[in-house]
């Protein structure tokens, strides 16, 4: 069964990634040297990405805007997990800053297989036969209204965070082990590095499931309070702890 699972995904990012070759060409031929959009929101939302991996010398001061003082990265969209990795890389092993605007493009593209690959993983799991999983699937992924994010909020056109926090959760239900929770609690820290809505958004839907799970256990108790707050801290309050100090004690 997992054999046949696997087999079925890599079939699924080959298709994906001819369907995503011939709907985007330009992102392939030509990711480093063309912007979706070169003026407004777009461009800006490429310069602040670009700025603050090749100028800025600390990873926390995003020196490009609200001058003289700077800016936060969160809240200056400098989406921290690509600017921040590539201006480390710059300063310490190899510079990568030329190709900036590449990697943003390329990421967008990538979570569109992402998309696919998770939807497909959770239709599976669900079980639903291996076609139409497959099919609904690659149809989500080019359908999500994360879509229309492409044209110039680039931090907010990643669908696949959607269905890699269903599936992760799904299999946190399922076997309430903590490593599940740790993927989530991973995944959410990642993606709010791309943009901080993210964070906003999961944080209070995980808090709703916890609440309901809590409520609706049989067992209901402090031990069972106890249980799902530990696990609750590690998919949301650790994430949370970490930015509040970030952002907080590094705001210029």
């Amino acid at each position: 069964m997992l054999k046949n699972t696997r087999t079925s995904v890599w079939i699924v990012v080959a298709i994906m990634l001819v369907l995503l070759f011939w709907r985007f060409p330009d992102f392939f031929k030509n990711p480093n040297s063309r912007v979706v959009e070169p003026y407004g929101d777009g461009y800006k939302a490429y310069m602040v990405i670009v700025n603050h991996a090749k100028y800025d010398s600390t990873y926390s001061h995003f020196e490009g805007m609200n001058y003289p003082y700077g800016e936060h990265a969160v809240p200056g969209v400098t989406q921290p997990l690509f600017s921040i990795s590539i201006n480390f890389l710059r300063q310490n092993l190899i510079d990568l800053s030329d190709y900036t605007i590449g990697i943003i493009n390329i990421s967008m593209m990538l979570g569109l297989l992402l998309c696919a690959v998770f939807c497909f993983l959770i239709f599976k799991r669900l079980g639903l036969p291996t076609i139409y999983s497959g099919l609904v699937a690659i149809g989500l992924a080019f359908l999500n209204p994360q879509m229309e994010r492409i044209g110039s909020h680039y931090g907010l056109s990643h669908p696949e965070v959607v269905p890699m926090i269903l599936y992760f959760l799904m299999r946190f239900e399922e076997t309430r082990k903590m490593k599940w929770s740790v993927a989530v609690g991973l995944t959410l820290w990642a993606y709010s590095l791309i943009h901080f809505y993210y964070f906003g958004i999961f944080a209070f839907a995980l808090g709703i499931y916890f609440s309901w799970t809590t409520l609706r256990d049989k067992n209901f108790g402090v031990k069972v309070i106890l249980n799902n707050l530990k696990h609750f801290a590690v998919q949301v309050l650790v994430a949370m702890v970490f930015f509040l100090y970030w952002i907080y004690w590094h705001d210029p």
